[in-house]
């Protein structure tokens, strides 16, 4: 009986056939196959066939094509398949980081141990994010083309290791700072301050927040609906807002409302004209909302954070009283709660000691 990836079929005409791959005197791969009249004939045929295979690769030459042709073939091939902010982050990184480094090479001549050196290097200055992504898309071009070409350093650049990606240590605002904030922002109402209260109470991202239209509130069932995001990318050398899909599916999300924000937000809805709840006819500018933000942090005398804090306060104060992680990580959006917990739950001190006091087994003791 075959086992699941061994190639080996059975016929129609009761033929035992088995495939495997063998690279031509080019270097292109081309499928082969062999056929007997049991499957233990058949399974004996592939792997004398296979071992051939491997013996007769060792003294191919290799591929002629330059990284940079396989590099751009790649991105190339995700054209009009993922969101345009990646397929924008991995152009950037071939353009910015591969190409100057690997693009006139041939990719015969794209070691393991080149690109060790080179993920080093970048190691130094650059985020640890930033180089787990470009180690992705050498993988990723690289596998692709070994679909087509004998490259014996595929298995190695494969196993290549990039390094763990180091989160910042955030830290959220201070119910202090959350009064002081809710207290001017309702003092002073307008569509930024809006914006804030929605990130603040409801874990919206800038770009989920800034894209925000009438139709994805319910008054009656007092939800919001997470449609789309927005987002200012660079093309062609000139920075332009783009409306999208939200960041995964995961991201498309109904988060219910309290009382107090269907409130604020029928408020400003007397006096909002078009279908984008902060702009009207338009998303919110990002850009604006950021500096919008940091200028009020600076009036209130509040430590400086960007306004992805909001959103890690959200969840961290969620969690304080007493919500359950996984529904705080489908208000958040997030496809897995063990992202929920590693990178938006933050106990402050006074939750860690209420702890140590339930769990304290000294307590009512003489000592």
């Amino acid at each position: 009986m075959p086992k699941r990836g061994e190639n080996i079929y059975k016929r129609k005409d009761n033929r035992w056939e088995g495939r495997y791959y063998a690279y031509q005197s080019d270097g292109s791969r081309k499928q082969l196959s062999v056929y007997a009249k049991s499957y233990a004939e058949v399974k004996s045929k592939l792997l004398t066939c296979k071992e051939q295979a491997r013996k007769n690769s060792a003294h191919l030459p290799h591929c002629q094509m330059t990284a940079e042709k396989l590099f751009l073939l790649w991105l190339a091939s995700k054209h009009n398949i993922i969101k345009l902010s990646s397929y924008r982050h991995y152009e950037s990184i071939i353009n910015v980081h591969l190409l100057p480094e690997f693009g006139r090479i041939n990719i015969g001549q794209l070691t393991v141990k080149k690109l060790s050196i080179f993920l080093l290097q970048k190691y130094k200055y650059l985020a640890s994010k930033t180089v787990s992504d470009i180690l992705f898309v050498v993988k990723a071009a690289i596998k692709m083309a070994a679909k087509e070409y004998y490259l014996p350093q595929a298995i190695g650049i494969a196993d290549l290791k990039a390094p763990a990606v180091k989160h910042k240590n955030i830290e959220p605002f201070s119910r202090p700072e959350i009064k002081r904030l809710t207290q001017k922002t309702l003092a002073d109402f307008n569509p930024q301050n809006l914006a804030v209260m929605l990130a603040l109470n409801c874990g919206l991202r800038l770009g989920e927040v800034c894209a925000l239209k009438w139709q994805d509130v319910d008054f009656v069932a007092q939800t919001l609906i997470v449609r789309r995001n927005v987002q200012r990318l660079t093309i062609s050398g000139k920075s332009q807002l783009f409306i999208q899909t939200p960041k995964s599916e995961s991201s498309r999300r109904i988060i219910p409302l309290t009382a107090e924000l269907i409130t604020l937000l029928h408020n400003w809805q007397k006096n909002s004209q078009g279908e984008y709840i902060l702009a009207g006819a338009k998303p919110l500018e990002p850009r604006t909302l950021q500096y919008h933000f940091a200028a009020l942090l600076k009036k209130l005398d509040i430590r400086r954070r960007n306004f992805h804090t909001l959103r890690h306060t959200f969840a961290s104060i969620y969690i304080e009283a007493g919500g359950d992680v996984k529904s705080l990580s489908e208000i958040l959006g997030h496809a897995k709660v063990s992202i929920t917990m590693q990178l938006y739950v933050h106990p402050s001190m006074a939750q860690k000691r209420n702890n140590m006091e339930t769990i304290n087994f000294l307590k009512g003791l003489q000592i």
